[in-house]
Parts: structure tokens; C-alpha cells; sequence
């Protein structure tokens, strides 16, 4: 598999650029000259190419699938004058769906990358009448992050930021690391 200690990456870029060009050379010119017309065009033809790559990496490397647009991060805050990202955020209202988000954050690098959710988190009896999710929660997001850490060069820190109205009307806030397991909830704000 690709994830695997003892792939090369020389090897992985060999394969990967042997195979490219071989799908190139089997696509028509006519193909490609109706690509370089337009964008749009293009990035059909490299969908087209990387489906055909996909294949033989597949075979040398195990699992590998295709997905387009993986990486559109909602927000960077970045240096001013060199613009490189220090922080990003994705933000996802349903917390349950927000594996993507974790996805898209652990192959960024930046020091920090930053998940904003709202859900019923605290798991404090009489809270939320033991619906609290953080457990399950955590739990998800980590599991991704932890299948993500052996990949490849594993950056930063990424932190999930939670907020719960609670019904006492009071806003709360709180932050949990998702690169350790063992890491536990800070504190952040109640908004009154």
C-alpha cells in the first residue's frame, strides 16, 4: 500500500510519472489538441489521465482511488508579506459529517489546522441528558487523523473547536487536539 514504511518515494514518483506518460502517449492528438483549447477541456483530460494511472498504481501499490477537488479549505490565515498559510480552518455545521474537513486538514501543512463544529458535546450527566457526543466524536475525527499520521510527513497540530448552546442559554465553547488521543478538552468560552 501506499502508506506502507517501505515505499520510496523516488519509487512512488518514478511509477506514478512512467505511468502519466504512458497514458499520454495512448491519447490521441486530436484529444489533446482539444484540450489545450480550453480550461475546462484540460482538466477533463487529466481526469481521463489520472483514471487511467490509478490502475497500474493500484496494482503496484494497493488501494489507491481518484477524488476530485479534495483540498477546497474554507479559510488561511497567512503571512502577510510571504502569503504561506500558518492556519487553516474548515468549518462544518453538521458535526457528523465533518470526516471530510478532518480529511482535507491532514494533508495540509500548516502548524495548525483547525476544525469549527457545533454539536451537543459535553457528556457531563444532566447536560445533555447523556446525549453528549463528544466520545463518539472524538473518536471519529482521531481514528481519521491517526490513518492519516503514517502517510506521509505529518505536520502541526489539528484541533477541533466545539460549540453547544446549551439549554441553560449559555454558549459554550470548547477545543480538543485530534493529533493525540490522549489529549483532553480545554476550556474555552461561555458566551452568556
Amino acid at each position: 500500500a501506499l502508506d506502507q514504511p517501505g515505499i520510496r518515494m523516488e519509487s512512488l514518483r518514478e511509477d506514478f510519472t512512467k505511468h502519466l506518460a504512458s497514458a499520454l502517449k495512448d491519447t490521441g492528438r486530436a484529444a489533446l489538441h482539444l484540450a489545450w483549447q480550453s480550461q475546462g477541456a484540460r482538466a477533463l483530460l487529466y481526469e481521463e489521465l489520472l483514471k487511467r494511472v490509478v490502475v497500474p498504481l493500484a496494482e503496484a501499490f494497493g488501494e489507491v482511488e481518484l477524488e476530485r477537488e479534495l483540498l477546497r479549505v474554507d479559510f488561511a490565515l497567512m503571512g502577510r508579506s510571504d502569503r504561506v498559510p500558518r492556519i487553516f480552518v474548515e468549518s462544518e455545521n453538521e458535526a457528523w459529517t465533518a470526516v471530510q474537513e478532518v480529511r482535507k486538514l491532514c494533508c495540509l501543512a500548516a502548524r495548525l489546522k483547525v476544525l469549527i463544529s457545533v454539536v451537543e458535546w459535553d457528556e457531563t450527566p444532566g447536560v445533555w441528558h447523556g446525549k453528549g457526543q463528544r466520545g463518539q466524536l472524538l473518536g471519529a475525527w482521531r481514528e481519521v487523523v491517526t490513518k492519516h499520521q503514517p502517510a506521509g510527513e505529518f505536520r502541526g497540530e489539528i484541533v477541533a473547536i466545539v460549540g453547544e448552546w446549551r439549554a441553560n442559554g449559555v454558549l459554550r465553547f470548547q477545543c480538543a487536539r485530534l493529533d493525540t488521543a490522549d489529549s483532553p478538552d480545554a476550556f474555552m468560552c461561555d458566551i452568556p
